[in-house]
């Protein structure tokens, strides 16, 4: 740059001078004060000087897609009778067809197949070609004698990458005076030689950002690469770190949220083929949420995104850094919520806060109810045998009244009994509360459908009065119990 240029350094000193031998680290600045030169990298600049300048030395790239133009899209029924479109110019219609350019290939569409048609705004040179979009722009802009008119014509021209045009017009204004601006004219020529130098170099940096935009990190990651090999001494090499940086932001963002996503998909399958295998006690039930659901979702989530489990597992922990990854989930035990036991059932909840507060206010209280419990259930169990008693001198099977009021429910046989959906609803809950992989967010209890929260139940006795029995359903523990987990 043969002209003095201001930067500003980030101890918020401003220097001025010329700006020479400039590359992807940094620039030599001749002082305009005392003729000194001072070697400056990029970061010694605040990051908004550093930007003006690399922009204007054309060491930060101008995206082809920043330019758009607006393309006529024909929605119309393809020869298969299924819905198709085609994007481009409507050049032409007459009485039975219409006709859409797409730079050199023409689509004629009947317009008895036409099912729509609509606008969508598309970088230029996916409807024209090269020669064609500079003719458009030419008209569009009309420069005839006036030299910004050029100018910035050129400009348009040099962020689609068609310096052979843009430098013809650069040349036009030169020749007519420069315009109001000529020193900056003298920038852009020169800005324009080292940009044609590079176009090898741009387009790569392109391919490298469209990969990375459209999720395809593998050939992002692909073409970082070659760069870095083809040209290691570049002047672009800071727009390439820039690039490289957006990369690896970007793909961190869309496989954190793909993890994630997958995460919570691979619970339900995992869960249903355990469930499913034969001979799955409660017990290996258990051990398999804790020890290996996790270990076998990180493998299958590596196998499908082809990453390493260490980047899963990475990606998985972050997942509250990345806007979109979480998704909160709700598992349900359902009536397997007395397998916990009443303490885990209420863990966490605001009836087993309200509970635990209300024990301490009312201690008294709930021993004379326990006292009075205890006795009714001493009572319930006296008159069963002699019910028992009963049944035996009547003829009955000696024995059974008795048995019948001491069997219990194991929580094995409860597994075994279960339908196979709630045993995946239930292993499923289990897995998100305690394999350490997930975060409950909030537990909730729900009063026992039998019980209604009492935890016992009435019963018609031999003699004709009550008698109470713990709920064969929620087994004392009152309520079943929910979660919602990320």
């Amino acid at each position: 740059m043969a002209s003095a240029q201001a930067v500003q350094l980030r101890g918020g000193d401003i220097l001025v001078g010329e700006i020479k031998d400039w590359d992807g680290q940094g620039f030599v600045l001749v002082r305009t004060d005392n003729g000194g030169e001072l070697k400056l990298r990029w970061s010694h600049l605040t990051q908004g000087s550093a930007k003006l300048l690399r922009t204007k030395l054309g060491l930060l790239t101008t995206e082809v897609g920043e330019v758009t133009v607006r393309a006529d899209v024909v929605r119309y029924r393809g020869p298969s009778g299924t819905p198709d479109e085609v994007v481009g110019r409507r050049v032409k219609d007459d009485r039975d067809f219409i006709y859409v350019q797409r730079c050199r290939d023409v689509t004629k569409i009947s317009k008895s197949d036409v099912l729509g048609f609509s606008e969508r705004q598309v970088t230029p040179f996916e409807v024209f070609t090269v020669a064609d979009y500079y003719n458009d722009q030419v008209a569009e802009f009309a420069p005839g004698e006036d030299a910004d008119k050029h100018l910035a014509l050129a400009e348009k021209l040099m962020r689609v990458r068609d310096y052979e045009h843009a430098e013809k017009h650069m040349l036009e204004a030169k020749k007519l005076g420069g315009g109001r601006q000529p020193k900056v004219l003298e920038q852009r020529l020169q800005h324009l030689v080292f940009l044609k130098g590079a176009k090898e170099e741009q387009g790569l940096l392109d391919e490298i950002r469209t990969a990375t935009n459209r999720g395809e990190f593998k050939r992002a990651a692909e073409k970082i690469a070659a760069f870095k090999e083809k040209y290691p001494s570049s002047k672009l090499g800071g727009e390439l770190e820039r690039l490289e940086k957006g990369y690896t932001q970007t793909r961190e963002r869309v496989l954190t949220r793909d993890v994630a996503r997958l995460w919570y998909k691979y619970i339900q399958i995992f869960a249903a083929r355990k469930v499913g295998e034969s001979k799955v006690t409660l017990a290996l039930a258990k051990q398999y949420a804790e020890r290996m659901m996790g270990k076998e979702i990180r493998e299958k989530i590596a196998a499908a995104r082809a990453l390493q489990t260490d980047e899963v597992e990475a990606m998985w922990k972050k997942r509250d850094e990345v806007a979109g990854a979480i998704q909160q989930q709700h598992y349900y035990y359902s009536m397997g919520s007395w397998v916990l036991g009443e303490k885990e059932v209420l863990k966490g909840t605001k009836q087993g806060e309200a509970e635990a507060k209300q024990a301490k206010t009312t201690k008294d209280t709930k021993e004379t109810e326990l006292e009075q419990m205890l006795k009714r259930r001493q009572e319930a169990l006296r008159r069963a045998r002699e019910a028992a008693k009963k049944g035996r001198r009547g003829g009955g099977p000696a024995g059974k009244g008795q048995a019948d009021v001491k069997k219990e429910v194991t929580p094995e046989d409860w597994w075994n009994s279960a339908d196979r959906h709630a045993k995946v609803s239930w292993l499923k809950a289990y897995y998100a509360e305690f394999s350490g992989d997930m975060t409950v967010t909030g537990a909730f209890v729900t009063p026992c459908t039998m019980c209604a929260g009492a935890g016992r139940v009435a019963s018609q006795s031999s003699n004709g009065g009550d008698e109470y029995r713990d709920c064969p359903l929620c087994h004392k523990t009152r309520y079943t119990r929910d979660i919602r987990a990320k």
